[in-house]
């Protein structure tokens, strides 16, 4: 999405930085308009590098004088984090003497305008300010109101900006249009125990997943995430379970499969196969319990057993053949052909509809570098970099539509590696 910040002269203008920088993370386009004000707070290289653009602070540029026209077609989402008292007023009353005030006179209504205050406590619960305030409400502007708590003037108070993250819910939830298609993402590694301080597991973090789960969240659909107890949650998408065993996310999935209509599982969960049957310590046999600790002082030899794909039973556990099941392959520094024929044996094994391929070797890189491979029957694979321009191909995969990479920086391109 393209999002316009408009930053004002404020102390709290300093959070406007950590502002840009998360939702370029998201994968936002971003421009800033800084009043004259501002850059007394914050210096225009620091907005310049997190943005990635250069700032626009002055209506009469040479060159630019058109930006509060084309910065308010342009945009999204319009948000002014800080919006000091005295920008406040100047929004309500209609001004355009400067290029924010001017860009925000010239932004179309029917978009996302969202404006956070913040200045002293008395400043904020002044009548004027107050009576502003309802005016912007009544032009259509998203109050994200201010925070009590110690401001900068030494005062104790409502005043100070809301937080970055805040904020940054506030927008994703200002730009989702909401879609009538459920969508299942699992995530996170299972951990097998053996005895109360022991335990088989694997090197997930759920990251991937997470950030699937936050992007189709703000795309519009309806996202339950089941994650396991130590993966990383995601920040807006809703947990409706948490798994730690195979058999406990086997358990949840056909659970809420049963119970819940379910266009398209996202199968990321890195799950084990196999689990502890027994345990031999010395001429003992035990089975496998978090209740005791079991003693270290002999050999211990660990029986295992195979566990039942997953995978391969969600279409049945959702009584839907037309489900649609999206299963994720992870190999280690496998070369182009063992990554090919292990992603195509989990593609034509029942019930998987989509393979998404990665590679330990590319799994430690930016998310917006990592390098995924998408498997489908009938077409030759996809490569794309970055959870953002999987998880559009994979928003169009589930809702029928032609494939295409949500950036326009990062184009898919056809795997060059991989026989078709």
């Amino acid at each position: 999405m393209k999002i316009l910040i408009g930053v004002t002269g404020s102390i709290a203008a300093y959070k406007a930085a950590d502002l840009i920088s998360r939702l370029k993370k998201r994968g936002h386009q971003i421009e800033v308009i800084a009043t004259n004000g501002a850059l007394q707070f914050i210096g225009e290289a620091t907005i310049e590098g997190l943005a990635g653009r250069p700032v626009a602070k002055d209506i009469f540029e040479p060159g630019r004088m058109m930006d509060h026209v084309r910065l308010a077609r342009w945009a999204d989402a319009f948000v002014v984090a800080p919006l000091s008292a005295h920008h406040v007023s100047a929004l309500a009353r209609g001004e355009a003497n400067d290029l924010l005030s001017a860009t925000a006179l010239a932004y179309e209504r029917a978009k996302p305008f969202l404006v956070a205050p913040a200045m002293n406590v008395e400043m904020w619960s002044h009548p004027a300010t107050q009576e502003n305030i309802k005016l912007l409400k009544q032009y259509g502007a998203r109050i994200i109101e201010p925070t009590e708590g110690l401001l900068a003037c030494g005062e104790v108070g409502a005043g100070r900006m809301a937080e970055p993250a805040t904020i940054e819910k506030a927008i994703a939830e200002a730009l989702r249009v909401p879609k009538n298609i459920p969508v299942l993402i699992t995530f996170g590694g299972t951990r097998e125990v053996i005895d109360g301080v022991r335990a088989i597991t694997n090197s997930s973090t759920g990251q991937t997943g997470a950030e699937l789960s936050d992007l189709f969240h703000a795309s519009g659909f309806e996202v339950s995430a089941i994650a396991a107890t130590s993966a990383v949650m995601p920040i807006d998408a809703q947990v409706v379970a948490k798994f730690e065993t195979h058999a406990d996310l086997n358990d949840k999935l056909r659970d809420h499969l049963r119970a819940h209509p379910t266009q398209a599982v996202i199968h990321v969960a890195a799950v084990s196969d196999f689990s502890v049957d027994a345990i031999g310590v010395g001429e003992r046999t035990f089975s496998p319990s978090a209740e005791v600790k079991l003693s270290s002082d002999n050999r211990m030899v660990l029986h295992l057993k195979r566990n039942p794909k997953i995978v391969n039973l969600l279409k049945e556990y959702a009584r839907d053949l037309k489900l649609k099941v999206i299963a994720f392959k992870l190999t280690k520094s496998a070369d182009p052909r063992e990554r090919e024929e292990a992603s195509l044996k989990l593609l034509n094994s029942p019930g998987v509809d989509y393979v998404v391929h990665n590679d330990l070797s590319g799994a430690e890189q930016e998310s917006h570098k990592r390098p995924f491979t998408i498997y489908s029957k009938g077409q030759p694979p996809l490569a794309v970099k970055g959870t953002q321009d999987l998880a559009s191909i994979l928003m169009a995969l589930i809702a029928g539509e032609s494939p295409r990479p949500r950036s326009d920086s990062r184009e898919g391109v056809r795997n060059p590696e991989a026989r078709p």
